[in-house]
Order: C-alpha cells, then sequence, then structure tokens
C-alpha cells in the first residue's frame, strides 16, 4: 500500500489524514489545545483514498465570514 498523507495546519489545529495500518482505513484525525489537551482526536474514518482527500477537505473552512463587517473571506491557497 502507497504512503498516503495530508497535514494541514489552521489556527493552531493539526488536520492530518492517512491511511493507518492498524484499522486497514484512512482516517483523519484533529489536534487542537481546544480538545482533549492536545491528544489526537480520530474524527473520521474513510475506505478509498479518493474518500480520505474529500473528508480531510471537509474539515478545512472553505470561507468565513466576519460578522462585525459583513464580510466574507476565501481560504487562499499557497504553495
Amino acid at each position: 500500500m502507497p504512503v498516503f498523507y495530508l497535514l494541514s495546519d489552521v489556527n493552531d489545529a493539526s488536520i492530518d489524514t492517512r491511511y493507518a495500518k492498524f484499522v486497514k482505513k484512512y482516517i483523519t484525525s484533529i489536534i487542537h489545545p481546544a480538545f482533549n489537551k492536545e491528544d489526537v482526536l480520530i474524527v473520521e474514518e474513510y475506505d478509498d483514498e479518493v474518500t480520505a482527500e474529500d473528508g480531510h477537505e471537509k474539515w478545512l473552512p472553505k470561507k468565513l465570514k466576519d460578522v462585525t463587517n459583513n464580510t466574507i473571506y476565501k481560504r487562499e491557497y499557497f504553495e
């Protein structure tokens, strides 16, 4: 099985999606200081790589709205 690994760091949260041999599934886990004292939380499981990529993106906000000025900010992508 090839290595599959996605990692995104957003607002002190580390969002990690990978193939986990111990459960024979792809999983997304999140670490954030506001939850479970910085322990890893497995938030979703997937059966295949395509679904895992889509699932990883689900945990990243695509846009946020600033309610003080009613402005919507879209996520920017960087290489």
